[in-house]
Parts: C-alpha cells; structure tokens; sequence
C-alpha cells in the first residue's frame, strides 16, 4: 500500500457557527494580461540549482499605496521562490550592491554576471483606473534574452496575491512544478477566543482559521464560544469539513461531536451526518476527488469507520470490530481506507482492500515500518489530546500505573478476579479519539 499521510488534529467540545461575515470571497486572483511562451529555461553549471535574484519591483508612481505594494511583492516573492528550493537566492546584501533598475527593460546584465547570477526578475507596481497593474520578467543573465514574462491587473488590496502568483508561474514555465505559493493552510486555534465554563473548569474556546501556505494573513472562520477542531481542506480549496462539539440541551455541559462542512465562499455550511448523543461523528476525511468523506462514528453502539458522500448520502459501514476503529485515511487513489485500531492491543494501523467492502472486507495490518509514522505522530499528540479528553471526565492513565494494576492483577488468586469497568482511551497518531462507552470486560 502506499504511504498514508495522516492528518493532525485535537479532541474538543460544544456548539459551532459560522462567522459568514468574515467568509467573503477572496480579492479577485491577478489576471494574466500578456500570456507568453517561456522562451529560454533559466540552467547553471555544475549541477547547482540556478542563481536567481529580484533587482528590483519598480513602483512607477510615488504614492505611500504603490510603494508598499511593491515592497510587499519584492520581499513575498523573495521568500516564496526560496521556499521550494529549486533556485538559490542571491542574497539582499548582494543584490543592494546593485544599482537599482528605473525600467524592467533596462538591465546592468553585466554587474549581475559579476555576482555570478544566472537569472534576474524585475517588475513594475502601475496604478491604474480600476486598481493596479503588474508587470513581471524574467531575463537569462548569459544571453539577455527574456525567459518569462508577464503583466496582471487586479486589486490593490492583497498585493501578497500577485507575488504568490508569479512564483507559481515562474515554477510553472522553468521546471514544470506546481508550486505552493497560491496553496492556504487551515488549523484550530484559541489565538483570538475567551473561555468557556466546563464540567471541570474553564477552557479554552478553539475556533477553525485559514492562512497562506506561510502563515500570513490568517482569518478566523467560525464564531463560536465552543471547541471547534480537526479542520481539513476539501480537494477543490472550496470547502472545510471539521469536528464541532454541539450543545445535547440535556445541561449546560452535555455536548456531542458532529461533521460541519463549511463552504467558505459561498457562505454557506451543512452538517450532512446529523448528529445526535447517540450519534457522534468525528474526525472526516476527504476522499481525493473531492466527493466522498470518511468518518469515525458511534451511530451503532462503537467507534466505526463509515463513508458517504459529502452530502450525507449513501452512508456506508466499513468495519466491524468491538475494538476502536478511528481516524481513517484515505490512499492517493482513493482506493483504499487506512484507520487506527487498538483491536491487537495497541493503536495500530489497519487497512481495507478494495473501495466499497464492508465490515467483513479482507483486513490487515501495515508492515511495521509503514507503523512507525503514526506511532511517532501518536506519542507527540498524546499530550494535546490529554486536555481534550479531560472535559469529557476521562483521564489518560499513566503506563507506569497501569503496569502496577496488570502486576496486582496477576498476583491475585486465579479464583478471585473481579468484574469491573474498562476504560479503554485511544489516541490516534493524528486526531483525538476517546472510548466513552464504559464497556464492561473480565480482567
């Protein structure tokens, strides 16, 4: 099977609404004026990854706006090409020995072959009637020739945009790569929230956020006074599908986990798994084309893997076991489902074969060292997952007590075992999972 990449996520609680004030389409992407063709491929010699450096984004009026919009898309481009580490950067230090350009047509070519640089941008930050214009090129220092080239015209209000975009594209036209510039992060946070009344205490209130692929500009998506976690992002970047705890209205601190999918441009929000106590519903994941979500749920009376489609249709039960079966996975395909189940003893990942098995499909542990990934995963969440599982009143034990327990346990007569509850805690390499059936068994 190929590698599962799990995802990361916290355990947490109460009711979840939607901030659709703050869930505004994003400005309009650059538009691309002058499509062309690359034409040279920026090489170097040696087999070292070619030197590249930004001269200059020549603001072409003076006001404070255009300026700081050149700045912005200087410095941000600078990172974003550095980050992927395809080209080496010459340094700013470097580059600040270099008279800066008035013109993207006018290049001292020679003083960057002093510097050895194989490739130099330069752009143009122009006000326009409507909003800005943006013009970007790419020339070979060895031939002067320019190997890319393009101008865009959009809003003035994110210039961050127009730099990721133009890395990309430069990605895009020398080496083919889909960079990850354009790309945006989505995680859980208490960063901006109070705190809420517990069955234990006051804690804190985790609200989803989304955020360039470098952390900036992040943007707060729900508005709750509750826990809202385990955000993932739907193939298409259209839509978020996360675990949100829900008032039961029984008291004040009964809650239940439930599937909000949040579909962040259109305003809207569905919860296609219609939760319930008796029905809880967490920890989704998208498949990759987008159109199905798997999920742990206790509708039957034990943590199950169960897929439908993202709009709660065609719900189906993939396993069957009295054990835990949480956090499943999905193959690059979409072939395959990969969860984490204690049902050997230990959280151990399992798999399915085949798409649309049920309970009784052939399935079977990963080779150790496929293992090994959500196992270091597992050992560093435990400790996060510890206060979430708290507000449900279950503590983790410690090992070193429970192996006191087992060494008690076998000193006893083999008559005298007593019947008692089991409270079994399973912590998934990458989300929150906790056994809340008290469920008695023979020690």
């Amino acid at each position: 099977m190929k590698p599962v990449f799990l995802l990361s996520t916290l355990v947490s609680l109460a009711a979840t609404a939607l901030l659709v004030a703050q869930q505004q389409p994003p400005v309009t992407p650059p538009q691309s004026q002058q499509p062309t063709d690359v034409y040279t491929k920026i090489t170097s010699t040696g087999g070292m990854p070619p030197k590249i450096a930004i001269a200059a984004i020549i603001p072409l009026s003076t006001d404070s706006e255009s300026v700081a919009a050149a700045n912005t898309i200087a410095d941000v481009l600078y990172n974003d090409i550095a980050y992927e580490r395809e080209f080496y950067m010459i340094g700013k230090d470097a580059i600040a020995t270099i008279p800066k350009p008035t013109s993207v047509d006018q290049i001292p070519l020679d003083r960057w072959r002093e510097l050895n640089a194989n490739g130099v941008i330069v752009g143009s930050v122009r006000k326009t009637g409507n909003g800005v214009s943006v013009q970007v090129k790419l020339y070979d220092v060895a031939t002067g020739k320019m190997a890319f080239g393009k101008e865009y015209t959009g809003s003035i209000a994110n210039p961050r945009q127009y730099a990721h975009t133009i890395s990309d594209e430069i990605y895009q036209s020398q080496i083919a790569l889909r960079g990850v510039a354009r790309t945006k992060l989505t995680f859980s946070s208490d960063r901006d929230t109070g705190r809420m009344k517990g069955p234990l205490g006051p804690r804190d209130v985790q609200e989803i956020y989304i955020a360039d692929y470098d952390g900036a500009n992040p943007r707060r998506i729900t508005n709750t006074t509750t826990l809202n976690i385990t955000p993932v992002w739907a193939p298409d970047g259209q839509a978020i599908v996360y675990t949100s705890y829900r008032p039961s209205g029984s008291s004040g601190f009964s809650t239940y986990q439930d599937l909000v999918v949040s579909w962040l441009y259109k305003g809207l929000r569905d919860e296609p798994t219609h939760g319930s106590p008796s029905n809880q519903n967490y920890l989704p994941a998208w498949s990759p084309d987008g159109s199905k979500i798997a999920f742990t749920s206790n509708r039957d009376g034990n943590p199950e893997i169960y897929v439908m489609n993202r709009d709660g249709s065609n719900l189906r039960r993939m396993t069957n076991n009295p054990s835990i079966d949480v956090t499943p996975t999905w193959s690059p395909n979409g072939n395959q489902i990969a969860w984490v189940s204690d049902r050997t003893g230990s959280p151990k990942i399992h798999h399915e074969r085949g798409r649309d098995r049920a309970a009784a499909a052939d399935q079977r542990l990963l080779r150790p060292a496929d293992v090994v990934h959500g196992a270091l995963q597992r050992d560093r969440l435990r400790g996060a997952h510890r206060a979430g599982l708290r507000h449900q009143g279950l503590r983790l034990r410690d090992r070193r007590i429970q192996e006191d327990h087992r060494r008690h346990r076998q000193q006893r007569e083999s008559g005298v075992l007593a019947q008692r509850p089991s409270y079994r805690v399973h912590v998934h390499p990458q989300r929150q999972v906790g056994d809340l059936h008290r469920r008695s068994r023979r020690q």
